[in-house]
């Protein structure tokens, strides 16, 4: 639920955003606030697995820890 709401209402963090040579991946960086008013930063990524399907990898930071 708390991804969901950074993702919906947060911004890009385009500095945060990495290319992974290794993976032939990119991961995005969204930083917003939890519905209780918590700094996030959601990290998400787009990967293809072995049989060449596309799977969605999502990581969430604590800002405020």
């Amino acid at each position: 639920m708390e991804i969901k709401a950074v993702i919906g209402s947060g911004w890009h963090e385009k500095a945060k955003d990495q290319y992974h040579p290794e993976h032939s991946a990119w991961s995005y960086a969204v930083r917003g606030k939890t519905v209780d008013k918590r700094a996030l930063r959601g990290v998400i990524s787009f990967e293809a697995d072995e049989n060449g399907e596309l799977l969605l990898l999502v990581t969430a930071i604590d800002l405020d820890a």
